[in-house]
């Protein structure tokens, strides 16, 4: 089973690299986070991405940024006519920062990737995705030849990156103060509400009259639109919550748990181990 908090297994490397993955066969989605930056690159494929409580539709070109311990899910359904590639960096973003210092400007768009609350994260790159294409096949090539040091390849990929990035449009009406045109959907609508309310006894009754909608339409809708349960987003909410506050706080795990919508100590630690392979004092400890 997958763990929603997904340790990236770096071996004492500062980059985890999956350059120009192909699939054709279905690929288990789920929500989860990483303790690192995750940058997803789409060279092909379609589905839906979830982050920032926002819903994307996949297309060539798209560059998702995930920020440290940041809930996403992922969800494709590819097949032959149709397959799914991505390249995938794992890395941490001080590492990135240290070798950004000669590029101040470059240095400060990679600051607001990784510590704006509202920023933005998702990246219609389609007409520049030869450009991206070139720069991610140099680097892969180089780190097979040997060439150069991987600090000096990381640092030539991340300014072709972020000076892609700078020019984007939507960044641009970041800066200005603006938001990107778009209306929300249904599923993002949901997830707001139960941000707001995940320490509350939910239901989808609840939800459902909340929302105006149907049960049956509802769970229907928020499948389509993300390609997950409802249940599944709580849940994750909900536990994504408790390491936090395991993490800040000196609360008692019963405490915690009733916090973030458990009230009931001995499921929520069966629940917590089942999610995370390990007890909430354990996670604790090793935090």
């Amino acid at each position: 089973m997958k763990k929603l908090l997904e340790t990236v297994p770096f071996e004492g490397k500062p980059i985890l690299w999956d350059y120009y993955g192909h699939f054709t066969d279905e690929i288990k989605s789920y929500y989860h986070w990483h303790p690192c930056f995750e940058w997803l690159f789409v060279h092909e494929g379609s589905g839906t991405v979830v982050v920032n409580r926002q819903t994307y539709v996949m297309e060539r070109g798209m560059l998702f940024v995930f920020k440290p311990y940041q809930l996403h899910h992922v969800y494709v359904e590819p097949s032959g006519e149709q397959p799914y590639i991505r390249s995938i960096f794992y890395f941490d973003p001080l590492y990135a920062e240290r070798l950004l210092c000669p590029f101040s400007g470059l240095q400060k768009v990679l600051r607001e990737l990784w510590q704006s609350l509202d920023g933005e994260q998702v990246f219609r790159l389609r007409e520049r995705a030869e450009i991206l294409e070139w720069a991610y096949g140099q680097y892969h090539r180089r780190g097979h030849d040997g060439s150069g040091t991987e600090d000096e390849e990381f640092s030539l990929l991340l300014v072709h990156l972020l000076s892609v990035i700078r020019s984007d449009d939507s960044l641009s009406r970041q800066k200005r103060g603006g938001k990107p045109d778009r209306n929300y959907l249904h599923s993002e609508k949901i997830m707001r509400y139960i941000d707001e309310h995940y320490r509350d006894e939910l239901s989808l009754e609840l939800l459902a009259e909340a929302m105006h909608l149907s049960k049956t339409y509802l769970s229907k809708l928020f499948k389509l639109e993300t390609g997950s349960s409802i249940t599944d987003y709580l849940t994750a909410r909900r536990i994504r919550e408790a390491c936090r506050l395991l993490e800040t706080t000196e609360l008692t795990v019963e405490r915690i748990g009733f916090e973030t919508g458990f009230p009931n100590p001995s499921y929520f630690i069966q629940l917590f181990r089942r999610k995370l392979g390990v007890t909430p004092l354990a996670f604790r400890k090793k935090s």
